[in-house]
């Protein structure tokens, strides 16, 4: 077997993928996979957390955040996952996932404070609502393989916090929250114009602290009514959530969710990380855990986002 070192093709990364290490994996292997990353949670965490998302297991540590969070949103393309959403600052940082390390800074939201969600496409990012002074309804966008300023897209139906966010290759989807009430409306954009929300359909129940993920086609609603509801829509088309099962155990809080299409990754309030097959119903089933517990609400992407055709 030759040596690690120089530049390998791609034929002979795959002709000795066996051989490598499960902590010095091939690009080709980790890319195939599917990374997913946990930004933040626990009273201004910096953590952050990688998981490869085709094999079940514990959580490692990736780096460290510039600042830490409990309640941002998160955004990736093939290359870079992105979050927003410090609770005092309007700073957006960034990482390659290709690299472990620390985050690096991005530029700045248009509002200060905690983000809601987000959800993206392999160009766009879109991080809906939030907490700054006071409940806020705008949604901003930034273009992932640059750095700068987010931009104002538009605004999402309610001033709110702790919604679901996620996006196929050319909707984004924003649905749940909270401000003085519940919310179960949902709401969608096209990513590639700008504007304000569309009206979608609705969850069966009102839901704080709901979270979500999707593949290119479906998109998953995890802790649905503060409880453990899995619900499901075609984001291509408009209507009512369906049922798709259950959570491991109720959550007054369903925390950050990623997926590379085919799994979608979940975490409860604890460090438990839950799993679901996304073109499948059923309920969740063990996956393992993040490095710590995480009682505050974390923010999740990965490189197989919702952007990536399947």
């Amino acid at each position: 077997m030759p040596n690690y070192n120089g530049v390998w093709s791609l034929s002979t990364q795959y002709q000795y993928n066996t051989d490598w290490q499960a902590d010095n994996v091939s690009p080709v292997r980790l890319f195939a996979a599917g990374i997913g990353l946990w930004f933040g949670g626990v009273s201004n965490s910096v953590v952050i957390d990688k998981v490869n998302i085709s094999s079940a297991g514990n959580a490692t540590d990736f780096g460290d955040l510039i600042a830490g969070t409990y309640g941002g949103g998160a955004v990736g393309s093939t290359t870079r996952g992105v979050m927003a959403g410090v609770a005092s600052t309007n700073q957006i940082q960034y990482v390659t996932f290709s690299t472990a390390g620390n985050a690096t800074d991005f530029g700045d939201s248009t509002t200060v404070g905690e983000k809601s969600n987000a959800g993206s496409n392999n160009i766009r990012g879109l991080f809906f609502a939030g907490i700054p002074s006071g409940y806020h309804n705008v949604v901003d966008y930034i273009t992932i393989a640059s750095t700068g300023n987010a931009t104002d897209f538009g605004d999402v139906t309610n001033a709110s916090s702790a919604g679901a966010g996620f996006a196929s290759t050319t909707r984004a989807i924003y649905g749940g929250g909270a401000q003085s009430n519940r919310y179960n409306n949902i709401d969608y954009f096209t990513i590639a114009n700008t504007g304000n929300a569309t009206d979608f359909g609705d969850l069966s129940a009102t839901s704080e602290g709901v979270n979500g993920c999707s593949s290119n086609t479906r998109g998953i609603f995890a802790g649905v009514g503060f409880a453990d509801t899995i619900e499901y829509i075609t984001i291509a088309n408009t209507g009512n959530t369906t049922d798709f099962g259950n959570l491991r155990a109720d959550v007054s809080n369903m925390l950050g969710c990623t997926t590379n299409h085919t799994t979608a990754v979940m975490h409860s309030a604890t460090n438990e990380l839950q799993q679901i097959t996304i073109a499948s119903t059923g309920n969740a089933s063990d996956f393992g855990d993040l490095t710590d517990s995480r009682a505050a609400r974390t923010c999740a992407t990965g490189n197989f986002h919702g952007g990536i055709a399947a």
